[in-house]
C-alpha cells in the first residue's frame, strides 16, 4: 500500500487489527511500526514472516523507509537519517497512528533514535535492536578481527572506512557470513527492492553518525538489544546506549548465542524478551472509536541490565549471568587470584580418606578426600583422577608429601606443582591436573578456615541460586527410562545427555518430546574412534534437528561434522580441550561457549584465568564436573553459584547418579549454602 506523506509517497503494509471486539466495546491495539536495515541495500521484507507473530496482540506496520524498497527513491544526494527520523512522525500522524512502538534494526535503529529525540513524546516505546549511536570504525574492525581474523578485518576496514566500492562480492561474502548464524541468503536478496544508488551516500553519511548526546531527550520505555555475537552492532555499542539514555528509560538485553538478525538465531530466546517488553511498556484500553485519543502507555521502569527470560527456555539466559553473575569483580575481566593467592597457609598434616558409591549401570566410583591439617582447622579436596583401585590412588598409596610449612596460599601451589603426586605417569595427562586440583582445592579451604573467612566474602562476590542439570548416558541398549526415573522422582529436572552413534531416530525424538534436554554431549573429543561414520552423521542430523535450542558439546572434529554445525555455531560448547585459558577460543569449531570444568583445568590461578577471559569475551559459561562423591561436588556448586549460577551446570547433587535415585531429590535450582568459612558448600 502507498500513502502521500507531505509530498513523499511511502509504501506500508500491514499485518493484525488495530481494534478488536471486546464485549460492547471496540479495543484498540499497539501498532508496531517496523524500520528496516540499509543504506539501499534492503527493505521491509526479511522481517517476514518472522514478525507476523506479534499481531495476535498489536497491528504490525511495515514501512519501507525513504529511498528503500517500494517507497519513494527521491534524490540520493538529499537522502539522510534525520529525513527517515522526520518521515516516521509524519507517516504516523498520516494514518492517525498514536503512541507507535517504534522498532527499528540496525540503520532502522539509527532512524528510530533520532525519530524518538526529535519528536519527544510521540513514540509510545522504542525498540533498539542491534544498532549503534555512535559510529566507531575501529570498533568495528576489531570485532570483526576477533572472530575472522586480519584478512577478514582488512576487508571490513575498507568497506566500512570509505572504500566500499572496492570490496567485491566473492571479498565480503566471508566476512558477511560472520555476523551471525543467519544472514539473508539467495532468496531474501531476490525478494528485496534495493536502491544500490543510496548505499555509497548513506554509508558515507554513517560514518560520520553519532546522537549519543541526543538520547537523553528520548522520554518513552525503550528496549536496547542486541545479539551478543554481532560484529556489526556489538555489545559495547548496545552498552553505550543504554548508559546514554535517561535514568529509568532503558533496558539493556543481550541475547546469548545470536548476530545481527538476532531473532533468527536465537528465536526461543528473542521472542520472549520482545513480547513481554511489548506487553510491559503498553496497554490496551477499550474505546469509542477515536483512535487519537489513546491515552499512552503504561510504562515499565526496567532498571539497566534486567532480564526476560522463560525459566523453562535452556539457552535464554542473560548474558551477565551466562558469563559472570551481575555485579562480579571479573566483569571488567580482571582475574580475582591475586585475591585469594596471599592467603596465610599453615600446614602440619596431610590425610586420605576412600570415598565410593555405585552410581548408574552399577559404576562403581572410587575418589579420595585429601585432608589438610594445620593451626586447629582442617580443608578439604576430593581427588578425581582415578576410576579403579589399581594401586595409583591416594588412599592406596598415601604419599608422604613434604607440605609441612608457613605458605602463603601461591607459594604452596607453585610448591605443589613441583611434587610428583604420581607412583607412575598415569596413564591420561589429565590426571595429572585432577589431582594437582585435589591439593590446590584442599589448601584453598583451609586457608579460609584458618582466616575465618569465605570464598565469597574474600572475592566479593555474593552467591546465586544454582541451575544445574543431570547428566548421565542412557545405556549399552539406549533407552528413554533412565530419564523418566528421574523425571519421575524430580519433575522438574534437566539433563544433559551422553549421545551414542547407537541412538535410534524413535529415541532421539522420545527423549525431545521431554522437552527436558539442556545439553548433547558427543564426547567428540577424546581420541575415540569412530566406528560408523554414516551412523554418527545421522546422530548428528537428528540431534541437532530435534534439540534446536540445547548446546551441542564437544562434537567430533570431522569435516563433515563441522559442516553439520556451520549453522549452529552459537550453541556448540567445548569441554575436555579446555584445560587453560589459552585453550579458549582455539577449539576447532568457532564456538564462545565455555564448560569450565576446575578440577579438569587443575589449578586455582589458571581457573581464575579462565573465568576473566570469559567475562572479557562476554563468553557464556557453565560449570561440570567429574564424578565427585564428596567435597568436592560442592566445591563445584559454589564456584557455580558465584560465576555462572543460570546456566544449564553439570553439577547436580549426588544422588541423581545413582542408578534408581531416591525420592525427595533436591530441585533446581539450589539455593546458595556457602558455609561460613572455607571453600564448602554446606550439606
Amino acid at each position: 500500500m502507498n500513502v502521500d506523506v507531505k509530498g513523499t509517497r511511502l509504501w506500508f503494509d500491514v499485518d493484525g487489527y488495530a481494534f478488536v471486539p471486546h464485549g460492547l466495546e471496540m479495543r484498540e491495539r499497539p501498532t508496531v511500526v517496523l524500520l528496516h536495515g540499509g543504506p539501499g541495500g534492503f527493505d521491509h521484507s526479511y522481517f517476514k514472516p518472522d514478525f507476523a507473530r506479534l499481531s495476535t496482540d498489536a497491528q504490525v506496520v511495515y514501512l519501507d523507509l525513504p529511498g528503500h524498497g517500494r517507497s519513494e527513491w527521491g534524490d540520493p544526494a538529499r537522502w539522510s537519517f534525520e529525513l527517515c527520523a522526520d518521515s516516521v512522525r509524519d507517516f504516523c500522524d498520516t494514518l492517525g497512528i498514536a503512541r507507535p512502538v517504534v522498532y527499528g534494526h540496525s540503520l532502522g535503529g539509527f532512524v528510530a533514535m533520532l525519530y524518538a529525540a526529535r519528536h519527544p513524546g510521540h513514540a509510545g516505546a522504542l525498540v533498539l535492536q542491534s544498532t549503534f549511536a555512535r559510529f566507531d570504525l575501529g570498533r568495528i574492525v576489531e570485532e570483526f578481527r576477533r572472530v575472522g581474523g586480519d584478512e577478514v578485518a582488512a576487508i571490513v576496514e575498507r568497506a566500512y572506512g570509505g572504500d566500499s566500492r572496492s570490496v567485491t562480492d566473492e571479498e565480503w561474502a566471508p566476512c558477511w557470513r560472520l555476523v551471525g548464524s543467519w544472514v539473508p541468503g539467495e532468496q531474501e536478496q531476490a525478494r528485496t527492492v534495493t536502491n544500490e544508488e543510496l548505499n555509497a551516500p548513506g554509508l558515507a553519511l554513517m560514518r560520520g553518525f553519532d546522537v549519543l548526546d541526543q538520547l537523553t531527550q528520548i522520554d518513552c520505555p525503550t528496549l536496547v538489544c542486541v545479539g551478543e555475537l554481532d560484529p556489526i552492532t556489538p555489545v559495547a555499542a548496545a552498552r553505550e546506549i543504554a548508559a546514554a539514555l535517561r535514568s529509568g528509560v532503558g533496558r539493556l538485553e543481550v541475547v546469548e548465542g545470536a548476530g545481527h538478525f538476532t531473532w533468527k538465531d536465537a528465536p526461543d530466546r528473542y521472542w520472549p524478551i520482545l513480547t513481554e517488553f511489548l506487553t510491559t511498556a503498553t496497554e490496551t484500553k477499550p474505546t469509542g472509536g477515536n483512535r487519537n485519543s489513546h491515552a499512552g502507555p503504561r510504562t515499565r521502569r526496567a532498571k539497566l541490565g534486567s532480564q526476560s527470560r522463560p525459566a523453562s527456555s535452556p539457552s535464554s539466559w542473560d548474558e551477565t549471568m551466562t558469563a559472570v553473575n551481575a555485579g562480579s569483580p571479573t566483569m571488567t575481566g580482571e582475574s580475582l587470584w591475586p585475591r585469594l593467592a596471599g592467603l596465610p597457609l599453615v600446614i602440619e598434616a596431610c590425610e586420605y580418606e576412600r570415598l565410593h558409591a555405585v552410581l548408574a549401570y552399577e559404576f562403581e566410583r572410587i575418589t579420595t578426600h585429601v585432608r589438610l591439617v594445620g593451626a586447629g582447622a582442617d580443608g578439604l579436596g576430593e581427588d578425581v583422577s582415578v576410576f579403579r583401585e589399581d594401586g595409583t590412588a591416594l588412599h592406596e598409596t598415601r604419599p608422604s608429601l613434604p607440605l609441612e610449612g608457613e605458605w602463603t596460599l601461591a607459594g604452596f601451589c607453585d610448591h605443589v606443582a613441583t611434587l610428583d603426586l604420581w607412583p607412575e605417569p598415569p596413564e591420561w595427562d589429565v590426571a595429572l591436573r585432577l589431582r594437582n586440583w585435589a591439593f590446590e582445592s584442599a589448601a584453598l579451604d583451609l586457608a579460609l578456615r584458618q582466616a575465618g573467612r569465605s570464598l565469597h566474602d574474600v572475592l566479593g562476590l555474593e552467591p546465586q541460586p544454582v541451575r544445574f542439570v543431570n547428566s548421565l548416558g542412557l545405556g549399552k541398549e539406549p533407552s528413554i527410562e533412565p530419564v523418566r526415573r528421574r523425571l519421575a522422582r524430580s519433575p522438574g529436572v534437566r539433563f544433559k545427555l551422553d549421545s551414542e552413534a547407537t541412538w535410534a531416530p524413535e529415541l532421539v525424538d522420545e527423549v525431545a518430546a521431554t522437552g527436558a534436554v539442556d545439553t548433547i554431549d558427543f564426547k567428540g573429543q577424546y581420541g575415540f574412534e569412530v566406528e560408523d561414520p554414516a551412523a554418527l552423521n545421522a546422530l548428528y542430523d537428528h540431534v541437532i534437528a530435534a534439540f534446536p535450542d540445547a548446546y551441542l558439546e564437544d562434537p567430533h572434529d570431522l569435516p563433515e561434522i563441522a559442516e553439520r554445525l556451520g549453522d549452529h555455531l552459537g550453541r556448540v560448547s567445548y569441554d575436555s580441550p579446555i584445560r587453560s585459558a589459552e585453550d579458549i577460543g582455539a577449539t576447532p569449531l568457532a564456538s564462545r561457549v565455555v564448560n569450565v570444568k576446575p578440577s579438569r583445568i587443575g589449578s586455582l590461578r589458571a581457573l581464575f584465568d579462565v573465568y576473566a577471559r570469559c567475562a572479557r569475551e562476554r563468553r557464556p559459561m557453565y560449570g561440570g564436573g567429574m564424578g565427585e562423591l564428596g567435597v568436592g561436588r560442592g566445591q563445584i556448586e559454589l564456584l557455580a553459584a558465584l560465576f555462572h549460577a543460570d546456566a544449564p551446570n553439570d553439577v547436580a547433587p549426588s544422588a541423581y547418579n545413582e542408578d534408581d535415585p531416591p525420592g525427595g531429590l533436591p530441585a533446581s535450582p539450589l539455593a546458595p549454602r556457602p558455609e561460613a568459612t572455607g571453600f564448602r558448600w554446606a550439606a
